[in-house]
């Protein structure tokens, strides 16, 4: 199953699979749902690329991780309650979360949602509590951050949201829960593993490695494949080659290049990737 976010259509399901599309049904998806390019990838592979996902399949207790970071995960844990909750009680309680690390945030994202609408779409989820999971850092009784999962079975769990409200980063609220929720899905509840999404091509940012450097997370690389709408397609072909002067202009335009690169970078390793 394949899906609309914005203007770019993905596929909904765990990372690990192959979901290799011929180029008929590749213009088809695109064309039904409307984006201007489709991509997805073909799971993991062993050799090295330029395209890689986020994934931790080992937990990390407190025994294996260094003395440097642990002091800040056993700060987390004094400061925090770490719970998981019903989207009803998200609902109500994480918008305060949501407001103040959206507007501290400089980057390309859309407007912040009023309450009403953070709201609304919390409860949606309703129907969906035993496969999408609330969890929240509770300090003197606030919710401080949260975390949103998406389950798949057994095979992946998809770390699909995370914020922090910007004036209790000294509480570590994201080590408390990061170590919470990989210990509850990893060693707990025994899932092959945790997804935190591919490699970052829309800002700058360090959680990548910061993952990898303290909680155990690794790259695992697989190949980017991505068909644009005619019309895109077109303007890329045209313009990459001065894609170094145009991507300064930033944005968008910027993440559109890097992409392009990677998928050239993927094609060839894996000729399918050109598409």
């Amino acid at each position: 199953m394949f899906f609309r976010r914005g203007k770019v259509i993905s596929p909904l399901g765990p990372a690990r699979l192959d979901y290799g599309l011929s180029p008929s049904q590749a213009r088809q998806t695109l064309k039904g749902l409307g984006g201007l390019l489709i991509r997805w990838a073909d799971g993991f592979c062993e050799r090295p690329s330029e395209w890689y996902a986020m994934i931790c399949d080992r937990f990390q207790d407190m025994a294996s991780t260094p003395s440097e970071h642990r002091r800040y995960i056993r700060r987390g844990l004094g400061n925090c309650e770490i719970r998981r909750v019903d989207c009803e009680y998200f609902s109500r309680h994480a918008y305060d979360v949501y407001a103040n690390a959206s507007r501290r945030y400089r980057g390309d994202i859309p407007t912040v949602k009023s309450e009403q609408e953070f709201r609304h779409d919390a409860e949606q989820t309703a129907k969906f509590e035993d496969i999408i999971h609330h969890w929240v850092a509770i300090h003197q009784g606030r919710v401080i951050g949260y975390g949103v999962a998406c389950v798949y079975g057994k095979i992946e769990v998809t770390y699909t949201q995370g914020k922090l409200h910007p004036e209790y980063e000294k509480a570590y609220p994201f080590y408390a829960l990061m170590y919470e929720m990989n210990r509850y899905y990893l060693a707990e509840q025994g899932f092959g593993y945790v997804f935190g999404g591919y490699r970052c091509t829309r800002h700058e940012t360090q959680i990548q490695e910061f993952l990898v450097k303290k909680f155990g997370w690794r790259k695992a690389f697989s190949h980017l494949y991505m068909m644009y709408r005619w019309d895109v397609g077109l303007f890329v072909k045209v313009t990459y080659p001065f894609g170094r002067w145009i991507g300064r202009l930033g944005g968008r335009v910027k993440q559109l290049y890097l992409m392009e690169g990677i998928r050239r970078s993927c094609e060839r390793e894996s000729p399918q990737a050109g598409l």
